[in-house]
């Protein structure tokens, strides 16, 4: 540690005199800061409370809220539906996209969809990142199987319902997408693939 009797600056150097003052203003405003943060997050809590109780819209799970947890949650979502509802589509999308539900309505009771169709816009081919916030060090391939872009998805109740049986057995991988694409590639699942699925308008389909 720097000696705080030091007062004159030599070139391309810093003593601790120097930044003694904002140091402590630091110190000083942490607990204030703190404070306040624990004040938003209550109040977040109680919005959430006050949601659920409405509307019974939320589900919370007991794990630490990461990028890396997401097919965990996932999972835990995918369990609480097949407990709690009879479906026949289950549709996951994220909440910064927009959703055009009578026209998803409309393909749905237009197309014919087998129990293995998995309807999203998909990534083919895609390799295997092994640097980076994606990296992945436990898929040995090096590439993914294909696997729905981000946005969101739409899979038959059949394949929720095989996921759940299953979730006990299945490794949950660096993100929820690609874990998704290697759970789902054991049954060849039908791909069909969405040119706009959730981003703007779904206004295309493709063959």
């Amino acid at each position: 540690m720097l000696s705080t009797h030091f007062t004159k600056s030599i070139d391309g150097f810093s003593t601790l005199s120097e930044g003694e003052n904002s140091l402590r203003d630091y110190i000083d405003s942490y607990a204030a800061e703190a404070d306040k943060y624990s004040a938003i997050l209550h109040a977040n809590k109680s919005r959430l409370k006050n949601e659920i109780k409405a509307h019974n819209d939320i589900l919370i799970v007991n794990t630490q809220d990461i990028y890396r947890h997401l097919p965990e949650k996932l999972l835990l979502f995918m369990n609480l539906m097949v407990e709690n509802h009879n479906f026949n589509y289950m549709l996951k999308t994220d909440d910064d996209c927009f959703l055009n539900i009578p026209l998803i309505s409309h393909e749905l009771l237009n197309l014919s969809f087998e129990e293995k169709t998995w309807w999203a816009n998909f990534r083919k081919f895609w390799a295997v990142d092994l640097y980076g916030k994606w990296s992945e060090s436990e898929y040995e391939a090096p590439a993914y199987p294909p696997f729905a872009c981000g946005s969101g998805y739409l899979i038959t109740s059949f394949l929720v319902n095989w996921i759940v049986i299953n979730k006990n057995f299945l490794h949950r991988f660096q993100g929820e997408d690609v874990s998704m694409g290697i759970w789902l590639s054991s049954l060849s699942p039908k791909y069909f693939q969405v040119c706009e699925y959730l981003i703007k308008l779904l206004d295309q389909i493709c063959f």
